[in-house]
């Protein structure tokens, strides 16, 4: 089983107005997040070596993270900040997930992949998406979300438990659900890729892992309600991420 409990801290710049009279707003939030639950069965002996080892996944993310965390807007008014500082999305999802790792031959080389992708239970989070002004404007989505990766790694030959790795990953919204399919709800939908190289080391039941992917390509797609205003909506996307983990088998 594993609980994943994230804390989340982040700030937002936004300039509203034109280029002669222009303001820069600050946004900033920090917490707990969304709250996830996850149950996995290996499909081989974990504590035993193997050339081919993985696992699948099934769990539950519940709202757990405040989506409705206000700020300042042009003219004074209090609304909620953009989606991209919320501390959660508002609605419940279904986690479905796969990893998997493979020895290249006999040498120090590895290959591995994974795939995520967060299923909505929700159609809209009832916040509404705010205008430059504050105004409310069209309910935010709680859309599918997906997640994949694929490298290789290399074992450190004075150290096996140390482990270089280098591949590709793709972070992505969807712009139809599963369930639901499509709505006229606020939404970015569109992906995101990186190289990501990154460290990993194994001692006892512990794993700790680092990497910092680095974007190379990014799209905006449009959402439903886009197409439904004949409109194209831009977005940003990050050049790059730091992520940190650490791990316990029990």
């Amino acid at each position: 089983m594993d609980l994943t409990v994230p804390f989340l801290t982040g700030s937002l710049d936004v300039v509203y107005g034109t280029q002669a009279d222009h303001q820069l707003y600050h946004y900033g939030a920090g917490g707990i997040g969304d709250v996830s639950l996850q149950a996995e069965y290996w499909l081989n002996d974990p504590t035993l070596p193997s050339a081919v080892s993985g696992s699948v996944g099934l769990g539950i993310k519940a709202p757990t993270g405040k989506d409705d965390v206000t700020g300042t807007f042009v003219g004074g008014a209090t609304a909620p900040i953009d989606e991209g500082a919320q501390l959660g999305n508002g609605g419940w999802e279904l986690l479905f997930q796969a990893q998997g790792t493979a020895a290249l031959g006999s040498g120090p080389f590895m290959a591995y992949g994974s795939g995520y992708y967060g299923m909505s239970l929700t159609g809209t989070s009832g916040v509404h998406q705010p205008t430059p002004n504050g105004s409310p404007g069209p309910l935010r989505a709680v859309p599918d979300t997906y997640s994949a990766r694929l490298g290789a790694g290399y074992l450190l030959p004075v150290h096996h438990d140390l482990v270089l790795t280098a591949g590709g990953l793709i972070n992505g919204v969807m712009v139809k659900d599963i369930i639901g399919g499509t709505d006229l709800y606020w939404r970015r939908p569109g992906y995101e890729i990186f190289f990501e190289p990154g460290l990993s080391y194994t001692f006892g039941r512990n794993t700790a892992s680092v990497s910092v992917p680095v974007r190379v390509y990014a799209k905006k797609l449009d959402s439903t309600l886009d197409e439904s205003l004949h409109r194209h909506v831009g977005s940003d996307f990050v050049p790059f991420l730091v992520i940190a983990s650490f791990g316990r088998r029990f």
